[in-house]
């Protein structure tokens, strides 16, 4: 609303001036001694321009009205008024060591380039007419316009955030890191660190540096995580720590983190006969039987325990009737084989009853099913 007004104000103020013969006075105020201090201007920080005021005309200058006016978002983020004076004589205003002050404060986003402010002055002073051997002597309104210069240096901005294509408890994983300079400055001798948690570790090191990022680029960093067991269908925070530099040197740092969300999936364990030697069991022979175990579930399936019990007419042969498997993944089978034999017996039919138990990825869940094989005597 103050750059608003203000533009209302200086714009009937030109009205003013356009009305009346404008001419005779106008360009005769020009910047002298200008200091912008710092210099050169970073995003972000206060700025200082101070100045002299030099009069070139042959006559003073009343009723000076002075007002700043600069490109988005110069001005808009830190807005002036509109200065008087009421008289500047010739040569330079105020003497010496008389110097105008503007104060400015520069949004952090701005970016980097050359921005060109130009102080406008408007006021009144006197024109000298001659015909023949008289000369006249009248008021007159006139204008001049003065540019300042400003080398503006943005900053940079480092964004940080990951993802993984699956996370599963106990398990290595790889924790993509996406960097990206979303300021306007390039960023110098990144350096990024992964802090440990009692739930993801950086396997490794878990330190990265990058040389480089110019504006508005973007890079990827692959990371070897481990997750722990205890993982669960939540929210976890992984903290980071990000330092770079901007061209001119300036550090900048900030302690982050990145969220991830694991999905703990669920194992389905189920058990089948697949094949026996030789195909047909008789009464007082041997066979070989073989039975596939198969995670059709979607998770990781843990502390598998298979136990084989058969029917009072089906002997298994030797000591192995207990199969233990600490792990197997989603979508993975493995095949076992029992020896077994049939008794004497007028009963065509017996069975092979299998008992499995397993847990989830995290132990938090565990599971028990039992599988009734039977099997046809001859």
């Amino acid at each position: 609303m103050k750059a608003i007004l203000a533009f209302a104000i200086i714009s009937v103020l030109f009205a003013i001036a356009s009305a009346q013969s404008v001419g005779a006075g106008s360009g005769a105020l020009s910047i002298s001694n200008l200091v912008i201090t710092p210099n050169p201007v970073v995003a972000g920080s206060n700025v200082q321009v101070s100045f002299q005021l030099y009069n070139s005309y042959q006559y003073s200058l009343q009723n000076v009205n002075l007002y700043l006016e600069a490109p988005y978002p110069l001005l808009n983020y830190s807005p002036v008024s509109i200065a008087q004076i009421s008289s500047i004589g010739q040569g330079l205003y105020g003497g010496v060591g008389y110097y105008l002050t503007y104060n400015l404060t520069l949004p952090k986003n701005i970016p980097s380039g050359v921005y060109t402010m130009q102080l406008y002055a408007t006021y009144q002073t006197t024109q000298t007419t001659s015909t023949g051997a008289y000369s006249n002597s009248e008021p007159v309104t006139a204008y001049s316009v003065m540019p300042i210069t400003l080398h503006v240096i943005g900053e940079p901005s480092i964004s940080v955030s990951g993802s993984a294509s699956s996370i599963t408890p106990g398990e290595p994983f790889l924790l993509n890191l996406n960097v990206q300079n979303n300021g306007y400055d390039t960023a110098k001798n990144i350096t990024i660190s992964i802090a440990p948690t009692s739930s993801f570790k950086p396997i490794g090191t878990s330190t990265f540096s990058i040389g480089m990022l110019p504006i508005g680029s973007s890079l990827t960093l692959p990371v070897s995580m481990f997750a722990s067991t205890s993982i669960e269908n939540e929210t976890y925070l992984i903290p980071l720590s990000i330092s770079y530099y901007s061209e001119l040197g300036k550090e900048y740092f900030e302690n982050t983190s990145i969220s991830m969300s694991p999905l703990v999936m669920e194992p389905n364990i189920s058990i089948s006969l697949i094949g026996s030697m030789p195909p047909m069991l008789y009464s007082g022979y041997n066979q070989s039987l073989a039975f596939a175990i198969v995670n059709s579930g979607t998770g990781l399936a843990r502390n598998i325990t298979v136990t084989v019990s058969p029917s009072s007419n089906i002997n298994l042969l030797g000591s192995i009737h207990k199969f233990f498997i600490s792990a197997l993944p989603s979508g993975n089978s493995i095949n076992e084989n029992i020896f077994i034999s049939a008794n004497y017996t007028n009963s065509t039919k017996g069975y092979i009853l299998l008992n499995v138990s397993y847990q989830s990825s995290n132990y938090k869940n565990s599971f028990s099913k039992s599988y009734n094989e039977s099997l046809y005597l001859m």
